[in-house]
């Protein structure tokens, strides 16, 4: 089954990670050098990049609600994601919610 990212996620388990944390690591890389190299435009750009990249959202969910020792405690939004179908769908959200939250308003 290959999973393109949050949208087609059916199955949790079924996700390649190995294949998504290196996608977000190389991002990081980027973003590092072009800040090393004081390429100011540039890093912003991988910077937004890196906000709307689905890995980093996979990732990221993975590591609140998997890996971190807090993960059994409610977040803000009073929920916990324990299953897989749960973290799916908190991948689905918080995906959403980065895109929607886009507004031509703050694009510069």
């Amino acid at each position: 089954m290959t999973v393109n990212g949050p949208e087609d996620v059916l199955d949790w388990d079924a996700i390649d990670w190995r294949a998504h944390e290196e996608q977000v690591r190389r991002l990081r890389q980027r973003i590092f050098k072009a800040t090393r190299e004081q390429d100011w435009a540039r890093a912003r750009s991988l910077q937004k990049l890196m906000l709307r990249s689905r890995s980093n959202t996979l990732v990221s969910v993975r590591q609140v609600t998997q890996r971190n020792a807090g993960r059994k405690t409610a977040g803000i939004d009073g929920e916990v994601a324990l299953t897989p179908e749960a973290r799916a769908g908190v991948a689905v959200r918080v995906h959403q919610s980065r895109s929607s939250a886009r507004s031509p308003q703050h694009r510069r």
